[in-house]
């Protein structure tokens, strides 16, 4: 009896240990181990994450926002809330990705990335979209030192860091041709 107990708890040790869900249900009468205890701090699971495009500083409630945060039980007011106050130092309405962690227990993490390539060029020539024929039709010309300044940008971000100061403008330059900008003194 004693070993037919110990080997069943073994077993449901294994299969609830990871389930915080589960784990809340948990039956209180054990006593025997750490893993049976559960406390307030334990550490809640990711729901999902999910990338978002939110216009910086001036963001609202609405169906952009509330179709991708619903599903996920977050609660949108406190989202906006804290991405305008995390965002009042940029220009106001540069869309910004968002990645956005929901946890188990309704909360949530959020990381703010910095504007795509694409709207950093359109805005430092200030015009509003690229060339419908990039090959053919030119809209702008950026100078190396715009390149520059886009790149000291993008580096910032995780996901560039790997790729360098240099390998960041080589990147932004190869935006600007696609998107019809031609970039002045460049030299491959």
């Amino acid at each position: 009896s004693e070993i037919r107990h110990s080997i069943s708890t073994s077993l449901n040790k294994r299969k609830y240990r990871n389930s915080p869900k589960l784990a809340q249900n948990w039956p209180k009468t054990f006593t025997d181990g750490a893993l049976y205890s559960f406390s307030k701090n334990v550490t809640m699971s990711v729901v999902r994450s999910v990338m978002l495009k939110v216009p910086s500083a001036t963001a609202k409630p609405g169906p952009s926002i509330g179709q991708a945060l619903g599903p996920l039980g977050v609660n949108m007011s406190q989202f906006v809330k804290e991405f305008n106050d995390r965002t009042s130092a940029y220009t106001p309405g540069i869309p910004l990705p968002v990645k956005l962690t929901a946890l188990s227990d309704r909360t949530f993490t959020f990381e703010i990335r910095t504007p795509s390539t694409s709207t950093l060029i359109l805005q430092s020539l200030g015009i509003t979209s690229g060339s419908t024929t990039p090959g053919t039709k030119e809209v702008g010309c950026l100078s190396m030192e715009a390149v520059y300044e886009i790149a000291k940008v993008k580096v910032r971000d995780e996901a560039n860091r790997d790729q360098g100061l240099e390998g960041m403008c080589k990147t932004v330059v190869g935006t600007a041709r696609s998107m019809g900008v031609s970039v002045r003194d460049f030299k491959e």
